[in-house]
């Protein structure tokens, strides 16, 4: 899938350039391939989704893969040396006298990336944590701009603890390749080659399957994909179903590079963060008919694990922009925009001006296109290129 994609080419007349985005003209051929053998793995019916979506990072963070499920391939990890999974990629968890041990997640969503979800879609929560722990295991809120821990790794999951010192070397897999990537790369190579196929939609219905109870299969399933009739809005779908299957996984920019929509990607969210703030202090944007002002929370006792308390949060399924009785406040979208001191006018936050900043930022937003090519790639250092003499160079503006 990635041979028959777009890629990012130099432009060798002009070093200085970013380059631009390239397909080659036997494109077809690959997806061709693709087809063929995604189809054979989905034909041999040797694997499944049985396991529930939260089933499946539970097992993960347990150190067992269900066999002839949804994992095809892991890099395996040992337990107590290797593996950051549920360390520095999960849910952030103090240091206390509790058996899970400590950990500093540094993996984090955007603050956009929860709201994408439709609020059935039972990934949502397993892979959004909006909180983290205290020592005393308790829930603490952490929302923001880009905070927001991987829920499918965490510590907590774990039915036999590492331990009260415990931090990396979880021993938890990489996973590499599920059949619910399997199904959805099967639906998006038919879809390229023939438009929206039976077949195309069906792979797409059985990973919206898992992820929604049955009692919604009706509107979220059948209907949902049932009205997706052209090629191109079959492949949106499948974009968007990517995000919110794979979320934390590592894959979406090699996604959005082969489909060529890193640029435009990257260029829509700068734009929604920055209208998002816009919104919430009562501009008009046309599109953005509400965002999330403030998010609302309180303690309550955990259901499962006595003794500790967990949030219960309101905003997120609907926006909400009164404070229930009873609920703490924080600020959530209004804080995307600030007072400048100097001015005293107010302007898009810098954690959401500068993210970007290689791409897109205050300074050039502007002029730049969503069909601009993104520099996704890396320059060689300067060792590299003295030691190759002159062989090499940097191209891609570098």
């Amino acid at each position: 899938m990635n041979r028959g994609g777009w890629t990012l080419r130099p432009d060798k007349e002009n070093p200085a350039s970013i380059g631009y985005m390239e397909r080659g003209d036997n494109f077809e051929h690959y997806y061709d391939v693709a087809i063929n053998y995604l189809g054979k793995v989905i034909s041999e019916g040797k694997h499944d989704l049985k396991l529930s979506y939260e089933g499946l990072w539970e097992n993960e963070c347990n150190w067992n893969t269900a066999k002839d499920d949804d994992i095809l391939f892991a890099i395996p990890m040992l337990k107590g040396t290797t593996s950051r999974y549920g360390y520095n990629i999960g849910v952030t968890i103090a240091e206390g006298k509790h058996e899970y041990g400590s950990a500093r997640n540094y993996l984090t969503f955007n603050g956009t990336y929860i709201f994408s979800f439709d609020k059935d879609d039972l990934r949502r929560d397993v892979t959004c944590a909006p909180y983290k722990y205290t020592k005393d295991l308790e829930q603490e809120l952490d929302m923001g701009i880009g905070a927001m821990g991987a829920g499918k790794w965490s510590k907590l999951k774990m039915k036999s603890p590492l331990g009260s010192s415990s931090g990396s070397g979880t021993g938890i897999n990489s996973v590499r390749m599920r059949f619910a990537d399997v199904l959805l790369l099967y639906a998006e190579a038919v879809n390229e080659r023939f438009g929206p196929r039976d077949d195309a939609k069906e792979a797409l219905k059985r990973v919206r399957r898992r992820a929604f109870n049955s009692s919604v299969w009706t509107t979220k399933v059948e209907s949902y994909v049932g009205g997706l009739n052209s090629e191109e809005e079959f492949f949106k779908a499948i974009m968007n179903e990517r995000k919110w299957e794979f979320g934390g996984e590592g894959l979406r920019r090699y996604d959005l590079a082969r489909w060529n929509q890193f640029g435009k990607v990257i260029y829509d969210l700068y734009n929604e963060m920055v209208n998002w703030g816009l919104v919430a202090y009562g501009t008009h944007v046309e599109g953005i008919d509400d965002v999330p002002t403030s998010i609302y929370y309180k303690s309550v006792a955990d259901p499962i694990n006595a003794g500790r308390k967990i949030l219960d949060i309101v905003g997120i399924d609907e926006y909400v922009h009164a404070k229930p009785q009873g609920y703490d406040e924080k600020e959530y979208a209004l804080t995307w925009r600030v007072l400048n001191k100097e001015t005293q006018e107010y302007e898009t936050a810098k954690e959401i001006s500068w993210s970007f900043r290689g791409f897109i930022n205050v300074t050039n937003d502007k002029i730049v296109k969503p069909t601009d090519p993104l520099r996704y790639v890396c320059p060689y250092p300067t060792k590299v290129i003295t030691d190759h003499r002159g062989l090499i160079q940097n191209y891609y503006g570098f």
